[in-house]
Parts: structure tokens; sequence; C-alpha cells
């Protein structure tokens, strides 16, 4: 029997998912907005599948609480919003080959531009298709991984604007250092973008937006919001660091959850584990949850990670397995098979925030989040509307473009 034959399908999904909170995500657009005022546009980041939370839903709700555009990072993302009749402006954030140029003027998708065969291309398209395309900029103020350097931008603008079937719609760079604020970089990359600023609008180019910040820049640098700004782990209520929290209240959105499926007592001096990489010191009672690294949980967590369990921390016991990991559960009682387990969010008192997931690993929060797996199903909570929205992991997949390239 399919999980698609059966009524009340959430029912028989993994015992370990990704709970997305819609109102939350909801809320924090509106207060970022409320910070960006009138007059500021937000770019909602919606790219690698929205951090790891479904992009499509994700998108429809960023959407309707004023998100007036949004932002993928690769040709596809922009494709799967569209075909889910998604509507709002999509920006391609990154710069694509020449060969990819269709699919911009095919699914209504801006590129990011920063080389000329690029830009003829997609002239070509237009004008053949007899509609003008819009496009962004991207000037390299300093950080030296996509864009162009000011004269090489200022030269390709010239070139652009002797194109009948293209416009200039926006400029963006990226910031290098955002997280350091006034005390970084950052100040010199915005004089330099103010400069090039300056200069398109000599050479005649106007009403395009200038887009600098993202979610530091956004916390830190209000000089850097310009005409539209690019949040991406705001909207999902982490912030880039502790030190950020007070700047602008946000709810949290993510829940990582499992079930205890398994438990035993193993004795003393037991090893646990791949590599036995941890021995038993007491008499132990083990649970072991069906999620692992293949989910999105780190491998650095092995020994030292911790899970919620009836509100209590549990340590990570032996490796983080593929497919399972095991927690120590001999002093927290009547832990029973079933049991919720959060790996990320609260339960009850206690919280594991993505932030300390992300220290614990050794990396950044983007990081964990992004990579939770295709395979965990993600169930949407959206109190205004129904009760909960399953996206069963098969569904979670990047439209294919090989009929289109063929």
């Amino acid at each position: 029997m399919s999980i698609d034959s059966v009524e009340g399908k959430s029912a028989y999904l993994r015992p370990s998912s990704i709970e997305v909170d819609l109102d939350a995500i909801r809320f924090n657009v509106k207060s970022i907005k409320q910070r960006l005022g009138d007059g500021i546009k937000l770019l909602a980041v919606v790219k690698a599948n929205a951090y790891g939370l479904g992009a499509v839903e994700v998108s429809r709700t960023v959407s309707e609480a004023g998100a007036e555009y949004l932002g993928v990072a690769i040709v596809e993302e922009g494709i799967e919003l569209r075909e889910a009749g998604i509507t709002t402006p999509i920006l391609v954030l990154y710069p694509e080959p020449p060969e990819r140029a269709e699919f911009f003027l095919e699914y209504n998708l801006i590129p990011t531009v920063s080389d000329q065969l690029f830009l003829e291309r997609f002239n070509h398209l237009c004008s053949r298709s007899n509609r003008i395309g819009d496009v962004f900029l991207k000037l390299d103020s300093g950080m030296g991984r996509y864009g162009l350097p000011p004269e090489g931008l200022l030269s390709l603008a010239e070139r652009l604007k002797v194109m009948s079937s293209i416009r200039l719609s926006g400029l963006s760079t990226n910031l290098s250092d955002p997280e350091n604020g006034r005390e970084g970089y950052s100040l010199e990359q915005i004089e330099t973008f103010r400069k090039v600023d300056r200069k398109l609008r000599g050479l005649g180019f106007r009403d395009y937006l200038r887009s600098v910040a993202n979610s530091s820049a956004f916390l830190d640098l209000p000089e850097s919001y310009f005409d539209l700004v690019r949040i991406g782990h705001l909207l999902f209520g982490s912030y880039p660091s502790r030190r950020e929290e007070s700047v602008v209240p946000l709810k949290s959105v993510l829940t990582l959850k499992s079930k205890v499926l398994l438990l035993k007592t193993v004795d003393q001096g037991q090893p646990l584990g791949y590599g036995n990489s941890y021995i038993t010191e007491r008499l132990t009672r083990v649970a072991t949850l069906p999620i692992g690294y293949a989910d999105g949980v780190p491998r650095q967590l092995s020994n030292c990670g911790q899970v919620l369990i009836r509100g209590q921390r549990a340590n990570i016991i032996g490796r983080v397995c593929m497919d399972a990991l095991m927690v120590d559960v001999t002093d927290i009682s009547d832990v029973e098979l079933g049991d919720k387990v959060v790996l990320i969010g609260r339960q009850g008192d206690e919280t594991i925030t993505v932030h300390e997931i992300a220290k614990t690993s050794g990396t950044i929060s983007y990081e964990i989040i992004s990579r939770l797996s295709l395979r965990l199903p993600r169930i949407c909570k959206d109190l205004d509307k129904t009760p909960e929205t399953v996206i069963k992991a098969e569904a979670l997949t990047e439209p294919s473009l090989t009929k289109k390239i063929d």
C-alpha cells in the first residue's frame, strides 16, 4: 500500500521531519519591512530550497506577506517557482552562462549579468520575441567572487545602453564583511558602489534598483539599504550572530523532529557505534533515532551534540550514522518508544538553536539548515489557513531541463 493511497497521509510519513511555521515567517517579513520603512523593497532570498525549508510554500508565504521580489541562485530554482504558479518577480542572484539565457525569457526571470556574451545573447532573444528584458548588473566592489570591477562594469553598461531589447533594472554587489558592521571593510565597498551608481546615472541610466544589503548589513548598516534589501536567513528566525538578536524581533520558524524508534539498556563498558567511538561508563539506557547525516544532521555532533526528549537534553553517543543516531536517556525518566524528539527547536522549557548546532559542528548556521535533506518531509503549519500542509520528500525535486537542453 502506497502513502498516496491512504487517507490521512501525514500519519504515514517518516517519523523524522521538518516543521515549518508559516505564520512565523509572515511575522518575520512584517518585522523586517517595518524596520526598512517606506520606499525600500524586500527581496526574499529563497535559494537552496528556501534554505532547506521548502521553496514553494515559503515563497508563497513571503510574497503574500509583502516581499516584492524573490531571489534564487540558479535558473532551476526560479523555474520551480514559476511552475508552481508564483508570479512575484524573481531575480537569479548569480550570473549564468549565455547558453542558458533562453530560460530567463521563457520563465520571466531576471538575470544578474557580468559579461558581454550573456547580454548580447539575451538581447537577441528578447528582440526575436519582441519583448523588453530586465537585467541586473553585478559589481565586484571588493569581494572578488562574482561581478565586474568598476571600470569593467561601466564598460558593460555602455554596451547595454545601445541594446534596444533589454534595460537596466538593477545594480547589485555583495559585501564581504558585513558581520563586522562599521568596523569592517563594508563602508569602503559601499562608497565604491556609490561612485559606480553616480557614473551610471551620468551615462543616462535611471529608475533602476540598487541592492547592497544582506541580512547582516540590514541589521548593522542602514546606509547599505539603498532601494532593495536581500534577506534570507533572517526570514527564518535565525540571526547571523547572537549580538544582533535585539535589533529586530523575529520568531523561530524551523523545528527538526524525530521519534524514539528503539530503546535498549546496555552494560557498563559496552562500545557503541562505528569505530567504537563511545564506551559506556555505566549501565546506560540508549534510544535510537531514525535520522542521520544523510538527513542533514552534522556528523560532527558525534559524542558531543544533544537532542531534546521530554523537555530535557540528552547527549548524542557514538557516531552520527547516515540514517540513525543514538542518545543517552538514562537520566530521563519514563522515556518510551514513539516519544517525540527535537533536534532543532523548542520542547518544554529547553531550546536547541541552529547557532548552537553550528558552533558545536564548527560551521555557520546557514550551512546547517540549507543541508537539511530533501528526504525529510516538510510539514508546513499555517494557522491562517489549513492546519497543516505536508510536502512529501518525493515532491521536493528540482525541475529537469534535460528536454529543453536537448
